[in-house]
């Protein structure tokens, strides 16, 4: 793959956390012929936007790309030209230093994940809530399903707890 010399950009807004935080300094490479793929982070100019958009890859499709943020469950409205591609990001410089960004598969798979950890707290209050009622707020006390409490002992050498 013939890489070009790397750009940068700063972004900017809340569409692409938790992989991207506003105020980072982003490098980005021309694509220079190489194939757009399936969760790239590309940055891109988008029909009636004053600036760049910098948005992950949701899919391509005969030559149009359809784009998403990572904080977004909808993909966006308008489709991009691979002619209004700039390049993909490849790393970020913030607070913790600089990392890579990965596109691709992997990319695609962990914006999924990612998206799905927002949803997976609210899957898992329901479960801790029931936790915290069987327990009753002590580890020893266990209410069972019919609402008895269970004592539970533990016999050591020095005795039964």
């Amino acid at each position: 793959m013939n890489r070009g010399l790397p750009r940068t950009c700063y972004y900017l807004g809340e569409s692409m956390l938790p992989t991207l935080v506003a105020g980072e300094l982003l490098e980005f490479e021309a694509y220079l012929g190489a194939s757009i793929r399936r969760g790239d982070v590309i940055v891109f100019a988008a029909e009636g936007k004053d600036s760049f958009v910098i948005h992950r890859v949701h899919s391509v499709c005969n030559g149009s790309i359809r784009t998403r943020g990572d904080n977004s469950r909808d993909v966006d409205s308008w489709i991009v030209a691979p002619s209004s591609v700039l390049g993909r990001v490849t790393h970020s410089h913030g607070t913790s230093g600089k990392r890579s960004i990965v596109g691709g598969f992997p990319g695609h798979a962990g914006a999924m994940f990612l998206r799905f950890g927002g949803w997976s707290a609210i899957l898992v209050k329901p479960a801790l809530a029931f936790y915290r009622r069987a327990f009753n707020g002590s580890p020893r006390k266990l209410r069972s399903l019919d609402g008895r409490v269970r004592v539970n002992a533990v016999k050591r050498k020095g005795g039964t707890e």
